[in-house]
């Protein structure tokens, strides 16, 4: 067992046997607002995107998960948080790979049932103008035309695969690799997730559109810093997709 490995062992345990000493109660977390701050319109325990919180969701989050059982808690950590697999962490616990996958399945569902409902937010027209220009650009397989709206240093994130890490690399991943080097095949709607702005994505076949995911960007100083894709069709319905394929022109 390597040596981290077994710091997490001893660590994890300590804290279980000390939940199991305590009376279960959740505390609660001051201040908490009346209302959600910054709240994202996509299911923010998705395991792809790895907990991409901002704003006053990480005390959603939190308190979320004051809800888990012991044993549920670290499971959901190790393996959507550090993105340990499932063998990993049932070595970790002394479990199986069959009772830690069900622990997850657990803590999923009552994190989705915890978290605040989402509220819609309106683009500024700054974002507005500039998410009109990447989702032309996108639409119409305009690459350099994306690139352009990137800060040299921009960073392209889909956990759990590796980050795109530059405009030139993006470039690149938009080209060879992104809706199999056609991103003309691809539908965007604009919208926000995790307080910043965004577009849902939807895929055509032939006249079909199938949902695909949500990709999320950070803008500073009117360029595209960054980019989250949670490629995910789970997602859509938080957005007033159907997760159900349908005909493009319907």
């Amino acid at each position: 067992m390597q040596f981290q490995t077994w710091l997490y062992r001893i660590a994890t345990n300590a804290c279980l046997d000390e939940l199991k000493r305590r009376p279960r109660r959740p505390e609660l977390i001051d201040p908490f607002p009346d209302r959600p701050v910054g709240v994202a319109e996509a299911p923010l325990y998705d395991p792809e995107a790895r907990y991409a919180l901002r704003e006053g969701m990480e005390l959603a989050l939190v308190r979320a998960i004051q809800q888990l059982p012991g044993r549920q808690r670290p499971v959901l950590i190790f393996r959507d948080v550090l993105g340990w697999s499932a063998v990993e962490v049932a070595e970790l616990l002394d479990s199986t790979v069959a009772s830690v996958n069900s622990a997850l399945q657990r803590a999923r569902a009552t994190i989705e049932e915890h978290l605040p409902a989402p509220e819609p937010a309106a683009l500024q027209p700054d974002e507005r103008e500039l998410l009109g220009r990447y989702i032309d650009a996108f639409e119409c397989d305009d690459v350099d035309g994306l690139v352009a709206l990137l800060r040299e240093d921009s960073v392209l994130r889909m956990p759990p695969q590796p980050s795109v890490i530059g405009a030139a690399a993006i470039a690149r991943f938009f080209r060879e690799t992104a809706a199999h080097g056609d991103l003309s095949r691809m539908q965007l709607t604009p919208t926000r997730a995790n307080g910043r702005p965004a577009v849902v994505v939807q895929r055509r076949t032939e006249d079909v559109l199938r949902p695909h995911g949500i990709l999320v960007l950070e803008i500073s100083k009117e360029a595209i810093v960054g980019i989250d894709a949670f490629i995910n069709s789970a997602l859509l319905p938080r957005f007033g997709v159907s997760v159900e394929a349908r005909r493009a022109d319907s």
